[in-house]
């Protein structure tokens, strides 16, 4: 039995079916009379082809090659985007990493998450000699401290800033001021991580005050966003 993955089936159903469009839409415009042929012999050669081509998707529909479900080739569509995506999210950190020294790009770590023995976050691959997770890419670190965050809000009823932060620092009074200060909001000011402007906003403070500087684009926050399951923002 031959077996494929969805997105080489989706592609071998783009190949036919645009092979097959391209031959009926070529035959049509001969008959209008939009295209003439040189020779009678093009013409049957032409018939042959649409012929084979037709017998060949039907063949390679009932051996299971090629996909004809809807809603299984949107599916296919979206692994392939996502895997463009961190294709292009890994070429743009590969790019920066060799320059940079802080422990969250060394360790696809960017809000400096401790690991925990007991629990293994989604894209955690190890653990670093100091004890701080490492993982597969940039946005599954962030997409680990977002989450992070909103356990803060939802389990332990954290609501406002200096809570959130306390809690994240143990009461570091120097990293909370960075942050009012980068965000601009009273330290006492309650805020709702689960307003996706709000929790990148404090995501990107962190991130900021972590690794010297902010170096992650809008694209990788908001797809941490998506993997964390808040809404991406509008803006």
């Amino acid at each position: 039995m031959i077996h494929q993955s969805a997105s080489s089936k989706l592609l071998l159903t783009y190949v036919m079916v645009g092979t097959f469009a391209i031959f009926i839409c070529v035959f049509i415009m001969h008959l209008l009379g939009w295209i003439e042929f040189v020779s009678s012999r093009m013409q049957r050669h032409l018939r042959i082809l649409l012929l084979v081509q037709f017998i060949g998707g039907v063949i390679a529909f009932k051996m299971g090659l090629i996909e004809l479900d809807p809603q299984a080739a949107v599916q296919a569509i979206g692994q392939i985007a996502v895997r463009k995506h961190e294709q292009r999210v890994d070429d743009q950190y590969q790019k920066i990493a060799p320059k940079l020294g802080t422990l969250g790009f060394r360790n696809n770590n960017p809000m400096v998450l401790r690991a925990s023995a007991g629990r293994i976050w989604e894209g955690q691959t190890g653990a670093s000699e100091s004890g701080f997770a490492i993982f597969q890419s940039p946005e599954m670190g962030i997409r680990a401290g977002m989450r992070l965050l909103l356990t803060y809000q939802d389990k332990s009823g954290l609501s406002t800033l200096r809570q959130i932060v306390d809690r994240w620092t143990v009461g570091d009074d120097a990293y909370l001021g960075d942050i009012v200060k980068r965000l601009g909001v009273a330290a006492d000011r309650r805020v709702d991580l689960h307003d996706p402007i709000v929790l990148k906003s404090i995501v990107k403070a962190m991130i900021e005050e972590e690794n010297r500087g902010h170096l992650y684009s809008d694209e990788i926050l908001n797809y941490a966003l998506l993997r964390a399951g808040v809404e991406v923002p509008n803006k």
